[in-house]
């Protein structure tokens, strides 16, 4: 199975006070598993 991370997600990797559930759950899946979006193009014209 394949995951396409939110922004919230990716963002408690960074928080001083992060969701432990959160970075458990990431931690737990497999690297290849886990994919983020470019919404670069959405905003070029």
């Amino acid at each position: 199975m394949s995951w396409l991370l939110d922004t919230c997600a990716l963002s408690e990797c960074i928080k001083k006070s992060p969701v432990d559930e959160v970075i458990r759950w990431l931690d737990e899946q497999p690297e290849s598993t886990l994919f983020m979006r470019n919404n670069l193009n959405l905003l070029m014209p």
